[in-house]
Formats: structure tokens, C-alpha cells, sequence
């Protein structure tokens, strides 16, 4: 690329930057690309780049990948229903321990390194994140354990984070009336942030390049999507165990007044971004009307 058209590539980032500053945005990000160092580490570098230039970032983490391994080591059966981990008390044990003390502190770290002030939280912090337990409705009320669904986002921790310029990296551990520690699904821990904190954009990565018409034909990529027709696709069965939460997500979100939400396929390099800074973007793009 020639140096010319570097700097017309900068400028014509100018609208998004004064459109975007002092907005918050809700970054999560699954165990997927955390296994990929080089790429999770530009992720987080473009991260630290939009906090720069003035946007809001909060980041949600999940860890699917370091859990499974840790409970495969310990001989603990890992089994899921509806793209949810049946969590029982010896088996949330081991996920707190994996998310809030291996993960979290591993990426508030590289936040820090790359010049960032990033502070880990979980959900019990300052009473962040109430949940009750969550019952998995397609098999007949099965019992999931310790897996809780979000009823409540006290925003106050994060609001005074944001004010002192760090970045929160929240892992998705809860905390329910009756003093159980819960684990939940952290594309709904976002969603949950981005309604609470009003946000201008929910970005969700992912291992895919966004939704698909049909998932077998790679050329059914949706690029943008409605409110009504996610509502659709959920309705319709027509997506993965693994992307139910997102979408239930989703829908929760636009519905309480979150701008956008984005699916984009974090293992492309600076997909950050490209979503944010370009018109084209790349994955999904849904917002209440399409």
C-alpha cells in the first residue's frame, strides 16, 4: 500500500471517531480466540486503540476451552443443553477458579502491558450482576445446576471504573439473592451490560464470519439483519445450540434500546477495526429495523 493511501485510510476514519467518542461499547470474547495468542493479542491492541480515541470499552470474557481442559483433567463430565454448561457445585468451583483468577487476570495483564489501565471484576464485585437459576425449557425443566440468568446490572462499579479511564474486564460469574455463585453464559453477561449501560454498540466474537441463511453454504453470509427476523431464527430453530445465547442476547438488547449489535469472526486480523471503521464492516450487522 502505498503511503498516500495510508493516510486517506486514517482520514477516513475521522467521522467514526468524533461519532463514537464517549460512547460505550461492549466487547465479548470466547476462549476460541484466547487459544490463538497472536491474534488475541491484536484484538486487544485494537482495543486499546479505540479507549485511545475515546470510546468507552467494556470487555466480557468467557473460557470455555481453558474450563473444559481444567474439568477433563480433573475427570469431570462437561455436558451442555442448550448451548448452556450443566454446573454443578464441585464443577463451579473450578470455573470461578478458571475465569476470575486464570483468564481474567491473564488478559487484564495484557491490557496493562500494552499501555492500557485495565481492572478484573466478576459479577459478585460491588453486587454487579444478580442472577437467578436458569432452567433449560427444552428438556423438560431439566436442572442446570449452578447456571444463572441475569435479572440485574448494578452499573455503579463500572460506571466509576469508565469515569477513572480503565477498561473493566468483567468474567461472567454471578451472584444470586440467595447467596449461590452462579456461572452464566458471558454473550449474555454483555448483553446484559449493554442494556444496563444503555450502549451504543454490542460486538460479539466469534469463531465464524457472522449468521448464515445456511450455515453449509458459505456464501449465505447475512450481512445485516432486523430485530424481527432474529426473532425469526430463533423462533424457527434455525441456529446452533452454540449460538441460541447470542441471539437470545441480541434480541434482549435491541429491544431495550442498544443501537447495534455486531457478529464478527474474531480470528480475522483487526476485525475490530474493520466493523467499526469501515462502511463495508464484515459479519452481522443487527439493529431493530434492519
Amino acid at each position: 500500500m502505498k503511503q498516500s493511501d495510508k493516510v486517506q485510510c486514517i482520514a477516513e476514519t475521522l467521522p467514526y471517531i468524533q461519532s463514537f467518542r464517549h460512547k460505550r461499547f461492549i466487547f465479548k470474547v470466547g476462549g476460541h480466540m484466547q487459544v490463538y495468542p497472536g491474534v488475541f493479542s491484536t484484538f486487544l491492541e485494537d482495543l486499546v486503540l479505540l479507549s485511545e480515541m475515546g470510546m468507552q470499552i467494556i470487555l466480557v470474557h468467557g473460557g470455555g476451552k481453558e474450563i473444559s481442559s481444567r474439568l477433563e483433567a480433573l475427570g469431570l463430565e462437561a455436558r451442555f443443553v442448550e448451548g448452556q454448561r450443566v454446573t454443578c457445585p464441585e464443577t463451579m468451583t473450578e470455573v470461578e477458579m478458571v475465569l476470575t483468577g486464570k483468564v481474567n487476570t491473564s488478559i487484564v495483564q495484557e491490557l496493562n502491558k500494552l499501555g492500557a489501565s485495565a481492572v478484573g471484576l466478576n459479577g459478585k464485585d460491588g453486587k454487579m450482576i444478580e442472577a437467578k437459576k436458569r432452567v433449560a425449557s427444552s428438556v423438560n425443566g431439566s436442572d442446570l445446576g449452578l447456571v444463572g440468568e441475569v435479572t440485574q446490572v448494578n452499573t455503579g462499579v463500572l460506571d466509576q471504573m469508565i469515569r477513572g479511564g480503565f477498561i473493566p474486564v468483567v468474567s461472567p460469574v454471578a451472584f444470586s439473592r440467595e447467596g449461590e455463585t452462579l456461572n452464566v453464559n458471558a454473550d449474555m453477561v454483555a448483553a446484559a451490560i449493554a442494556r444496563a449501560t444503555q450502549a451504543e454498540k454490542l460486538i460479539l466474537m466469534s469463531d465464524v464470519d457472522g449468521l448464515f441463511d445456511d450455515f453449509s453454504q458459505k456464501d449465505s453470509l447475512i450481512t445485516k439483519a432486523s430485530l424481527e427476523e432474529i426473532r425469526q431464527m430463533v423462533d424457527h430453530k434455525r441456529v446452533t445450540a452454540g449460538m441460541l445465547p447470542k441471539l437470545q442476547g441480541i434480541i434482549e438488547s435491541l429491544e431495550s434500546g442498544v443501537a447495534s449489535v455486531h457478529i464478527i469472526n474474531g480470528l480475522v486480523e483487526h476485525a475490530v477495526l474493520l466493523e467499526v471503521f469501515t462502511q463495508e464492516g464484515i459479519g452481522t450487522m443487527i439493529t431493530k429495523e434492519g
